[in-house]
């Protein structure tokens, strides 16, 4: 019964728990395979005693064969209930040994352990009574990496059950994150709404959510919300967050500490002078400046400058477009040239969309599909009030 003290498995050790847990779940599966048996040799003395009935002769040894039809049947049922019965009994048994191990399992930092026993018994939701500050980091680490390898739709019941472990000990940033691998856009929210039962940390707390909903996508779902929030301030702080309209400028910030600011070539890339020459020199064709135009793109993508396709000077005319990679490509070589600017400026709407602009008037059908291109590409993943895209 609940009363019942639980087996002190300390005198043991772990070794043993460890031994007795494999019986468990041994024996837990050989009930559940005993029952599908049980049920179909059940029905099978039932045919049985159906068909040895039909056998009997019409008059009076028909009516001596029926009060057998009615044993044999009844003796099959009585069977059947009381494997039921010893089925319940021996489960109820396995579960009090699941409840005696689980909570020596997490006191002696064997989380992972805990949770395999419960995911093999089907007992998620006897977690929630043994987690606490202290042991909730390792036992939901370890739900999230295992759900990779559970069938559907086993993984979203660990899911489910690490969202609520989560919530339960007030990690809301975690369970914000779970939330976003459930797509539930529901408890989402209803994670940024929590926030604000702890007092004085509710702000950081609701800023932590929205980067981690701007940088899953998931800002929108959000956008509601802090519009409806009283605190000016803060609802205009969490609004340029889950915008990302400062995302290049964080970008950038990490680029000077890492001092990675310097706008690179292709041949950093290629590092053409560790390669043999193989006679002849540099072919000037369509296909290098293509692949110059890709690489050059993604080498400085977000860094809003370099070396090849972005013009210093802002008033050099026509007489740029002899240096500029873009009019040394040809036809649709032109489009990828001219969209790598958007790449460039990536997240820079109000940098990227000047640099990108000369473009937009271009007579060149090419240059001006890839400008548009580029505008698309700057903006990826930000939200403007122009929307220039």
């Amino acid at each position: 019964g609940s009363d019942r003290p639980l087996v002190d498995l300390d005198p043991w050790g772990q070794e043993y728990a460890r031994s007795l847990m494999g019986e468990v779940i041994k024996a837990w599966h050989a009930h559940e395979n005993d029952g599908s048996e049980d049920g179909s040799s059940g029905a099978k003395a039932k045919d049985a005693a159906a068909a040895a009935a039909a056998d009997g002769d019409n008059g009076a040894e028909a009516d001596e064969e029926e009060p057998k039809k009615k044993t044999a049947e009844e003796m099959a049922a009585m069977e059947e209930d009381r494997k039921e019965a010893a089925e319940l009994v021996d489960k109820a048994a396995l579960e009090y040994l699941v409840d005696s191990i689980v909570p020596f399992q997490l006191k002696h930092s064997c989380e992972p352990d805990a949770v395999d026993l419960l995911l093999e018994v089907e007992k998620l939701g006897k977690l929630s009574k043994h987690i606490d500050e202290h042991n909730y980091a390792r036992v939901c680490l370890y739900l999230l990496s295992s759900c990779h390898f559970l069938p559907p739709p086993e993984d979203w019941v660990v899911l489910e059950c690490a969202f609520s472990l989560y919530t339960q000990v007030k990690q809301f940033p975690d369970a914000a994150i779970v939330a976003i691998k459930l797509n539930d856009i529901a408890k989402l929210q209803a994670t940024f709404n929590a926030c604000d039962a702890l007092k004085e940390d509710a702000f950081a707390l609701k800023c932590q959510i929205a980067y981690i909903a701007a940088g899953a996508n998931h800002g929108a779902d959000l956008t509601e919300i802090i519009e409806a929030m009283a605190d000016s301030d803060a609802k205009e702080t969490l609004e340029e967050i889950v915008s990302n309209s400062k995302l290049s400028e964080h970008f950038m910030n990490v680029a000077r500490d890492l001092d990675v600011v310097e706008a690179k070539t292709p041949e950093d890339v290629f590092k053409k002078h560790l390669v043999e020459s193989r006679g002849g020199g540099a072919i000037d064709t369509a296909r290098k400046h293509l692949a110059d135009a890709f690489v050059n793109g993604f080498v400085n993508a977000g860094f809003c400058k370099d070396k090849l396709v972005c013009d210093p000077e802002e008033d050099a005319g026509d007489q740029v477009s002899k240096s500029n990679l873009i009019y040394k490509n040809k036809d649709h070589g032109k489009i990828s040239a001219t969209a790598s600017l958007g790449l460039i400026s990536l997240w820079d709407v109000d940098g990227g969309l000047p640099m990108i602009d000369k473009y937009l008037y271009s007579k060149d059908m090419n240059v001006l599909a890839g400008a548009l291109l580029a505008v698309g590409v700057t903006c990826a993943g930000t939200q403007s009030d122009c929307d220039p895209a």
